[in-house]
């Protein structure tokens, strides 16, 4: 239920502006107080503090600029300070930043709504400055007794009117810091702002406002019959939220039809399911989205929150607002967990999944393999087993660690997940606690580090034996590529050479090694000229290119053999000969060199060119572009005699 539940207003406005506005600042003011400096530059400008009750506490300072005013907020131990640069009583401004200039007495409260072309009944004379919230009755109830301007309201801040026990609850876009950031009063717009008279500041309401009520948001939902299952689902910690007047809450309420409907739609196997349900819709936090604003045939507007549409907004208690949705808040998709959901397109494989795992096993991830890679299997068990995650904790940004015990190198947050060599072909699925990813290649079983890998292996003894003369070590956290030679592309008399000279042998090993992790299909880019040749530089910094034609993979113009092996720590390739030693170059710079380009045109390709004229680099597999004069090209193909041109 928690879910449903969020601190602060959001009343129906925000709701639609929260995916429109820009977030605006003003560099002069983002500092934990207003400096003198700035003040001193606004002409007639005056500085004032003031402290203020918030239901929540400011734990830094933050700043922003207004058309009239600049506020800054600070929080601490004595509650909330708000610091305000406006002009100085007798001055006025359109822009605080342009300064302030002299301005005629103010009109009469009277005068000043007849030129707006509003009719009120006429106020009693008062000496006290008060803020007037335009309605059309019940006057003392939208009266404040002290003259607030809108840039100095703050988002749920409860402003006592004159009525007894009767409270004007601001909220403000917490996502919106820009010029045009209206507060709403009691989910109401404010049309026109900030309006001097001679007693007071008047707000230009367009809508009269709700009326008050002094029944929490709780006495609302309890006392609500289409809400009583929303209120037998509320936690004794949500009641006694919902029933604070010291605390602001949004709440999105479902109705009973509502959960009816979700109930009859979804079956489950056996009781224990069903409350395991009811717990994640008790207890599930939420990470609310406001995902569209959409029309109805009738043209009719409708604001989608997560899965669900808001019916109806703004229903106003002393402590929050109410809106009723037609779905329950269930974060990506449903209640019900992945075994509801076998009519996906994974289907086949989570069919194989549940018939080996049943409920024994409640996996945080299911890494869903192509069709064909899960066919005609010998051990299907331990297959299912390497495709899920059973804990939170054994899914890292840089780690996956599965129920088979594979560890598999992985970047879990990046915009198109890899595992390993895996990559995720679409975006992932959530159904209750378990992410769904479908990947292009089943994950390997990854049970070795590099180094146990090179030296558990009888083909790679001679490389190993290198490995262990030579002065590097494979550390366990970090990330490299080996391209390894094998036993049968190393001759005797290689071998005994390396062997007696320890420098030899760790620059024969280090040549053969590269940071990060290289899988053999990232050995190309692709660009809109075609694919082109990846530069990799080895931990010696000896550069290399790597490319693919057809089914042929290289490197330094070296066949690539077995690829793709993946260890805890990286991942190996076995090479048909060694790499033969490259002297180390600095980058070159075209974009900012005056290079010989007829020569260059005669001595490396075309593609390579076109991609030099652009000024693009290419490293690690990864196009980027930089400004001129920042731009770095390692060329390719360089033979001797364009090393002598530079």
């Amino acid at each position: 239920m928690v879910r449903h539940i969020l601190s602060g207003i959001l009343d129906e406005a925000i709701l639609c502006r929260l995916f429109r506005e820009q977030i605006e600042t003003t560099a002069c003011y983002m500092t934990k107080i207003l400096p003198a400096r700035c003040l001193q530059e606004l002409r007639h400008a005056c500085a004032r503090e003031k402290r203020v009750l918030l239901l929540w506490k400011a734990s830094e300072s933050t700043c922003m600029s207004h058309k009239r005013a600049m506020r800054c907020v600070t929080g601490d131990s004595n509650g909330t300070l708000i610091r305000i640069v406006e002009c100085c009583d007798g001055y006025h401004t359109s822009d605080i930043k342009k300064g302030c200039t002299p301005y005629d007495a103010p009109e009469t409260l009277n005068e000043l709504l007849y030129g707006k072309n509003v009719c009120i009944e006429t106020l009693e004379p008062s000496d006290t400055k008060f803020t007037t919230l335009l309605v059309l009755q019940n006057w003392n109830e939208y009266i404040l007794e002290q003259p607030y301007h809108t840039y100095e309201m703050l988002n749920s801040q409860k402003l006592p009117t004159r009525k007894p026990g009767a409270f004007i609850i601001i909220s403000r876009n917490p996502e919106r810091t820009g010029l045009d950031n209206k507060p709403l009063l009691n989910c109401i717009e404010i049309v026109d702002e900030d309006l001097e008279c001679r007693n007071g500041t008047v707000q230009l309401l367009s809508a009269p406002l709700p009326k008050t009520t002094m029944q929490t948001l709780l006495d609302i939902i309890t006392n609500d019959p289409n809400f009583s299952v929303f209120s037998a689902l509320l936690t004794d910690d949500l009641q006694g939220r919902l029933a604070s007047n010291s605390l602001i809450s949004t709440v999105f309420v479902f109705s009973n039809e509502t959960f009816t409907a979700l109930s009859s739609s979804n079956t489950y196997a056996s009781k224990e399911r069903m409350r395991e349900r009811n717990a994640v819709i008790k207890y599930r936090k939420l990470r609310i989205s406001i995902t569209d604003i959409q029309r109805d045939g009738n043209n009719t507007e409708w604001i989608r929150l997560d899965n669900g549409r808001i019916l109806n907004t703004d229903r106003v208690a002393s402590n929050g607002v109410i809106h009723v949705i037609d779905d329950i808040i269930l974060r990506e998709q449903s209640a019900t967990d992945w075994r509801d959901h076998l009519e996906l397109p994974s289907r086949e494989f989570l069919e194989i999944l549940e018939r080996n795992i049943g409920y024994e096993y409640e996996p945080v991830a299911i890494f869903v393999p192509p069709d064909d890679s899960f066919r005609n299997m010998t051990d299907e068990k331990s297959f299912v087993m390497n495709h899920i995650a059973i804990n939170d904790s054994h899914i890292t940004n840089k780690l996956i660690e599965t129920a088979y015990g594979s560890k598999i190198p992985s970047s879990v947050n990046s915009p198109r997940p890899v595992f390993g060599c895996a990559k995720a072909i679409k975006p992932s699925t959530k159904y209750c606690n378990t992410t769904i990813y479908s990947i292009d290649a089943p994950l390997p079983k990854t049970m070795h580090t590099l180094e146990e890998l090179i030296t558990g292996r009888r083909e790679f003894s001679v490389f190993a034996s290198l490995l262990n003369d030579s002065n590097i070590n494979l550390e366990t956290n970090r990330l490299y590529t080996v391209f390894l030679p094998s036993n049968d592309a190393l001759s005797n008399n290689q071998v005994r050479a390396l062997k007696m000279n320890k420098m030899l042998v760790t620059n024969f090993v280090g040549r053969h090694i590269f940071e990060g992790l290289l899988c053999s299909k990232n050995l190309q880019v692709r660009t809109s000229e075609g694919e082109l040749p990846v530069v990799l530089k080895n931990i010696r910094g000896e550069y290399y290119d790597g490319r693919r034609v057809g089914k042929k993979t290289t490197l330094g113009d070296i066949d690539l053999q077995d690829m793709d092996m993946l260890a805890r720590n990286g991942i190996l390739h076995t090479l048909e000969s060694p790499l033969e030693s490259q002297t180390s170059r600095e980058h070159q710079t075209l974009c900012s060199h005056n290079y010989d380009m007829p020569l260059i045109n005669a001595l490396v390709s075309k593609d390579v060119m076109e991609a030099s004229k652009s000024c693009k680099h290419l490293d690690y597999g990864v196009q980027h572009t930089f400004k001129r004069q920042q731009v770095t090209f390692i060329l390719l193909q360089m033979n001797a005699s364009l090393s002598k041109a530079f």
